[in-house]
């Protein structure tokens, strides 16, 4: 199932394209953590210069749906790509466009997935009004092998300037979208698929209880079964600006949906727009607020909720931070749920220059019931004002990240990173029997064991991996031995030791040494079949030894 990320007609406009363009492509973790990525980078076959490809993502199995609402004049698109699990790449599948569509309605500023339905909105598109919006709802028809257009969702009271279509989040049989501006308070709508009469039919809609003017909820929305998450980025309750996130729960009795808890950070406080991004899952909320203070102004933080089966209460769980997050990273900017793991965008980040982009993986761990930091992700071919992280979705262990500013096909074309996650792996490195404080004498061999019993996880059998014994001094060029070998460099000359392919507590290297300081570092290139990029690995171990 997909989850909402930042911020869906009558039959059947759908193109199908040529092949996607589909470059592999590495994501870079943060130094100390353990874990693999396999990813790819979508372009749009046809992206053209400010088309923002990537303002919005959605994610579902073995589908990837991005949006690009400025395609055609601000007409807007959005291109489902399909995941071919036998050729291991992704395939661009159809250009998905609104029969109906007109310059400037921005047709794929939000979007949503759930199982062979797309859902992509419109906000504004003019039927009930300038800027009134709408959304659209697609289908795969597996006897044709095509998207297909089903149906155009309008609000029954929609009027001007309403922007409904801003958020959308779909979830089986229903659909969740947000109109920031219906009122000036905002709003969302509940619409229900109808088997009987095979039609989309909105079943409520939902406004704070406590609402106020420009407290723009709606700006966000996220659905899972029968419970919807709704951001008011700017209500009041902790001061200006402060946020908050209203939960609604359907009763299949009443068959009604219910305003079941208003949501405010414990330490919310002026401008931290707390619900400008939201998501839920099972019985846990994720809400983003990219402007707070934290760790410097507009810097950004990340709040879970958990819902108390006992008590009947929504609790924070706990707020989530950037081990190094910075002035006006805009952490939070985009969040995304899955099980156990957390991705937060933050594009504003500037690690690959101004406004570069980031995203940060965070993991539920059970012993100590904590949320842990597990990996800080940027694109290896970031650059400032890509906005990497602009929209993010998560679905079990594969993510797809936006940055609608890329400029491989012009400026702002825009992209979106794909990334597979494997099982972190728990390593143990050692130099004849020990990992740390090693003495090895000059006329001795050196036997480097690697343990990969603990956290080994099959699928990674096949994959390249690479071994290299670097002297401490310093050492800048990558140099690399046959392909499906470990691959070990001693000292600064070119001697080569390539033994088998690593199997559990294998030694794969026995051999002497000339005297120095040495760091042997384990690494797994993650792109099997590509070029290998030996500057953009990943070390999951790293033993210090001295020979004298």
């Amino acid at each position: 199932m997909s989850q909402l990320c930042r911020v869906s007609c009558s039959l059947h406009l759908f193109r199908i394209t040529a092949p996607a363009i589909v470059l592999p492509l590495l994501l870079l973790a943060a130094p100390g953590f353990g874990q693999q990525f396999e990813t790819d980078k979508l372009l749009a076959s046809d992206g053209g210069m400010y088309d923002e490809f990537g303002f919005s993502v959605a994610l579902d199995g073995t589908n990837a749906l991005v949006g690009a609402y400025v395609t055609e004049s601000s007409i807007g698109s959005a291109y489902l790509f399909r995941c071919d699990d036998v050729a291991g790449i992704w395939i661009e599948e159809a250009e998905l466009v609104a029969s109906d569509g007109v310059s400037g309605d921005r047709f794929g500023w939000s979007v949503s997935l759930s199982g062979m339905r797309a859902l992509i909105g419109a906000p504004r598109c003019e039927d009930n009004g300038d800027d009134s919006g709408a959304a659209y709802l697609f289908y795969f028809d597996s006897s044709a092998g095509t998207w297909q257009e089903e149906a155009k969702l309008l609000a029954s009271d929609g009027g001007w300037f309403d922007h409904f279509g801003y958020s959308v989040s779909l979830s089986g049989d229903k659909a969740l979208i947000g109109a920031k501006f219906d009122d000036e308070y905002g709003s969302a709508y509940v619409f229900r698929y109808d088997s009987v009469s095979g039609t989309w039919q909105e079943e409520a809609k939902l406004i704070a209880s406590d609402g106020a003017t420009w407290d723009y909820f709606g700006e966000s929305v996220a659905l899972f079964g029968d419970i919807a998450l709704i951001g008011a980025r700017q209500n009041d309750d902790n001061g200006k600006n402060s946020g908050s996130a209203y939960v609604y729960r359907y009763d299949g009795v009443s068959e009604t949906w219910q305003e079941e808890a208003k949501l405010l950070a414990s330490d919310g406080s002026r401008e931290n727009c707390f619900g400008v991004s939201v998501a839920i899952r099972g019985d846990k909320a994720l809400i983003g607020a990219y402007g707070d203070t934290d760790n410097g102004i507009d810097s950004g933080s990340a709040y879970v909720f958990c819902y108390d089966t006992v008590s009947g209460i929504w609790q924070e769980e706990t707020k989530l931070l950037a081990a190094d997050g910075y002035y006006q990273d805009n952490f939070g900017v985009s969040v995304a749920l899955s099980g156990e793991k957390a991705l937060i965008g933050a594009w504003g980040d500037g690690d690959n220059g101004s406004f570069s982009g980031s995203a940060y993986v965070f993991g539920f761990d059970g012993v100590s019931e904590t949320w842990q930091e597990e990996a800080k992700l940027l694109a290896s071919d970031g650059a400032a004002d890509d906005f990497f992280g602009c929209s993010v979705a998560l679905d079990n262990d594969r993510a797809l990240i936006g940055a609608p500013w890329d400029d491989d096909n012009e400026n702002n074309s825009g992209s979106a990173y794909l990334v597979e996650f494997t099982d972190i792996l728990a390593l143990d490195v050692k130099c004849n029997g020990q990992d740390q404080n090693v003495i090895v004498d000059v006329s001795e061999n050196v036997t480097l064991t690697i343990d990969i019993d603990n956290g080994y996880h099959p699928d990674l059998e096949g994959d390249f991996w690479v071994v290299a014994i670097l002297p401490i001094s310093g050492w800048n060029t990558w140099t690399y031995g046959p392909w499906m070998n470990p691959i070990w460099r001693l000292g600064t000359g070119n001697e080569y030791y390539t033994g088998p392919p690593l199997n559990h507590a294998a030694t794969v290297c026995d051999q002497p040494l000339p005297p120095g300081s040495y760091k042997l570092y384990l690494a797994m290139d993650a792109i099997p079949n590509g070029v290998l990029n030996l500057t953009a690995l990943w070390d999951f171990d790293v033993v210090d030894f001295t020979v004298q």
